[in-house]
């Protein structure tokens, strides 16, 4: 004996997604989207959801999960998902989000000084990076007489002046002009030996 399901029962088994949310929010080149689809009833452990992700109207090809890294997009970028929900032999209708904005990357201080300096000279050389790829600048914010950054914009020299002693505080700030930035604050504690010092974050 055969028997015929009809198609409204299968249409009525399959999962169906209420809406999309997203990941965090806001996102950037740093982060990465995750989409967080919620279904119109619940449904068991085994659902699975399968995506199209599309930067700029192009889909991302092999990118089937719910999450996109950031290494597909930059500022500025529109995204937007299509999502579909799977559970067994069910596939339900896929829903297409509406377009939303990447923003800002912000810079990352990715050095840290030295822990120790002698010979009366202090120097360190401040490494960034940045998601979105931009011309980060870098400012002294706070630091001691003296203490200059070099013509690349990246290394910090200050020449100990004789019989200095004490605790002198450093800070740095990274700047990519799109309003995104990173600071970095530490010490530097002289010892009476004088040139010598160890460096305090």
């Amino acid at each position: 004996m055969f028997c015929c399901v009809p198609c409204s029962l299968v249409a009525a088994d399959a999962p169906q997604i209420l809406d999309l949310a997203y990941e965090p929010m806001p996102f950037h080149a740093g982060t990465g989207i995750r989409v967080k689809p919620r279904l119109l009833r619940k449904s068991g452990a085994n659902t699975r959801f399968q995506c199209r992700w599309f930067v700029e109207g192009r889909e991302i090809p092999g990118e089937s999960g719910t999450f996109l890294p950031g290494d597909f997009f930059a500022r500025g970028d529109s995204l937007s998902v299509e999502v579909t929900a799977l559970q067994g032999s069910f596939r339900g209708r896929a829903v297409r989000s509406g377009e939303i904005a990447a923003g800002n990357a912000p810079p990352e201080i990715t050095s840290l000084p030295p822990e120790t300096f002698e010979q009366g000279i202090f120097e360190y050389r401040v490494e960034v990076e940045d998601a979105d790829g931009d011309d980060v600048s870098i400012a002294l914010v706070k630091a001691p007489e003296g203490m200059r950054l070099d013509a690349s914009g990246s290394t910090l020299t200050w020449r100990v002046p004789p019989g200095a002693q004490g605790v002198f505080a450093v800070g740095v700030l990274a700047d990519d002009g799109y309003g995104g930035q990173d600071r970095q604050d530490f010490e530097l504690n002289l010892s009476q030996t004088g040139g010598q010092g160890a460096v305090r974050e």
